[in-house]
């Protein structure tokens, strides 16, 4: 028993194959990326690692497994972090979020305990309810990431009951991009794919309420392919649509 448990740790914790050195992103990367991490919350900064480890050891298997086929050493390239970003929100923003909450949680309260006898109850219902349709609003910025790497681009977003969602797209796999300028001198910035098969999903990356836009915008265009960013104009370019306070 206990040699086969030794066997499958060693299977499970054997080393993984090197990564090759990828030399043609180094030029991207920002040398404050560290210190962007380290400003994330820490939930957020376990959701980027944990996302980009998985990558990582997906490719190590796989070249294993080719190596042990082939009896060849076979090299991957790793995953380098270029940019992250959270949903930025104004003051005034959260300030208009919370007002509307608070006038939908003090006028039903007094109507309906005015008017129905189990109207006490039911406002308390409302108020837990009201806690799931806007404490998500005010705190995307402690529960979603938008991060860049050398390969892909990707949204992982925790909900309001810890479960963790990852969306993301290969450079090579976008076929449409774009860039809105908000209201509140944020950018929202739209990656899509064109499905191969007529029932598949078109897989949306969505940065949305982006304040460095600048950054992301550079890398970009450094990794897109070349038909979309001419097609767009370049991210850096003018935005595609100037959307309205009211939008």
């Amino acid at each position: 028993m206990a040699t086969r448990r030794a066997k499958v740790n060693a299977a499970m914790y054997s080393p993984l194959p090197q990564a090759d050195a990828d030399d043609d992103h180094h030029e991207l990367a920002d040398t404050s990326l560290a210190t962007m991490l380290d400003g994330l919350p820490e939930m957020l900064q376990a959701q980027v690692v944990v996302t980009m480890d998985t990558r990582k050891r997906k490719q190590a298997r796989a070249a294993q497994a080719a190596q042990k086929r082939t009896g060849q050493r076979v090299g991957w390239v790793a995953e380098q972090l270029l940019w992250v970003g959270t949903p930025h929100l104004r003051t005034r923003t959260v300030l208009a979020i919370l007002a509307v909450w608070s006038v939908l949680l003090v006028a039903p309260v007094l109507v309906l305990v005015e008017l129905l006898d189990e109207g006490g109850m039911i406002a308390l219902l409302w108020a837990f309810a009201s806690v799931f349709i806007f404490v998500p609003r005010v705190s995307r910025g402690s529960r979603e990431a938008f991060v860049l790497t050398s390969q892909r681009a990707f949204v992982s977003k925790r909900t309001m009951f810890c479960s963790i969602t990852t969306t993301e797209l290969e450079y090579d796999d976008v076929t449409s991009a774009r860039l809105v300028h908000n209201a509140d001198f944020t950018g929202t910035i739209v990656l899509e794919d064109t499905p191969r098969r007529e029932m598949e999903p078109v897989v949306r990356v969505k940065f949305d309420r982006v304040m460095d836009l600048r950054g992301a915008s550079r890398i970009l265009d450094a990794l897109l392919p070349k038909t979309v960013v001419e097609a767009t104009g370049g991210m850096a370019g003018p935005p595609t649509a100037v959307p309205t306070e009211s939008q």
